[in-house]
């Protein structure tokens, strides 16, 4: 079966899958119109492996915020949360 809203699938909504007042929304920014080249030595991962190294794509990750703070804005993760927990509700 293919979930078009895993939320609303395994009984989640409106908690997730939504962005709406009351509910936890992690959302990241793309800005679809630049252009990139994915490198895994600069991934923000433990693991370094991606089948996608090297692939040039259109739509880049600008921001990703996380429990209302964000925790990435153009590629970097913001400094002063480096090693700290996002505390999650």
């Amino acid at each position: 079966m293919l979930l078009f809203n895993p939320a609303k699938e395994y009984g989640m909504y409106p908690q997730k899958g939504t962005v709406q007042t009351g509910s936890d929304a992690d959302i990241t920014i793309v800005d679809m119109d630049q252009k990139w080249k994915i490198d895994k030595q600069k991934l923000h991962s433990k693991s370094k492996v991606t089948a996608y190294d090297e692939k040039e794509i259109t739509g880049k990750p600008v921001a990703t915020i996380v429990n209302g703070v964000t925790v990435m804005e153009n590629g970097e993760i913001v400094e002063e949360l480096q090693g700290k927990p996002v505390l999650v509700k």
